[in-house]
């Protein structure tokens, strides 16, 4: 008497479930069915304003937006988070005045940040230059919904009220030999940057 065993077999699955974090997705959403040894692949999309943190889960690797797993030989999660863009402002000022804040400025996607321009006691504000484009002489300037680098700088030059033209008072005299108390007074404005010296 003969007798015949058959067997059959079926590859065996398993499931890899995306599991994005506040501020972003991933692609595709559902979880996927993975046969034994091989790989699923996943788009990892930030909102807008946010980029990748971390990806982990499933033994795989990122490359830049497209993680892939390891050969898959178990139910596994693939876990992404996301973190908010920050930007920097660099803020300079030439001598005789300040910029506030000064340096470089961190601000978060989405913020404002205003600049105030001081120029130094008897100096004015020339110029300012945003992204190297004038804004004119202000003495502040708002950075509104940042979303990129910037660059603030302020420019300053002596104040000048009046002529620069140094003047004698009175302009002739007339000296007595002998010597007198007669005197000449030679006027000059201290913020043109003259002086008498003789």
């Amino acid at each position: 008497v003969y007798c015949m065993l058959s067997a059959s077999f079926e590859l065996i699955s398993y499931t890899v479930r995306p599991v994005p974090g506040p501020n972003g997705s991933m692609s595709p959403v559902t979880a996927q069915t993975v046969d034994y040894g091989q790989s699923a692949s996943f788009t990892i999309l930030p909102d807008t304003g946010y980029h990748i943190l971390s990806v982990t889960g499933c033994g795989g690797t990122l490359n830049g937006s497209a993680y892939t797993t390891g050969a898959i030989t178990g139910d596994c999660t693939v876990s992404a988070s996301f973190e908010i863009n920050t930007y920097t402002i660099t803020a300079e000022a030439g001598v005789n005045g300040g910029i506030s804040p000064y340096g470089n400025i961190i601000v978060t996607h989405g913020d404002s940040q205003t600049f105030t321009i001081t120029p130094a006691t008897g100096y004015n504000i020339v110029d300012v230059l945003v992204d190297g484009v004038s804004v004119g002489a202000v003495t502040s300037y708002t950075f509104t919904a940042v979303n990129a680098g910037h660059t603030i700088f302020a420019s300053f030059d002596r104040g000048v009220s009046g002529s620069c033209t140094p003047t004698i008072s009175p302009r002739s005299a007339l000296f007595q030999a002998s010597g007198g108390a007669e005197s000449i007074t030679l006027n000059v404005d201290s913020q043109c940057g003259w002086t008498a010296t003789s």
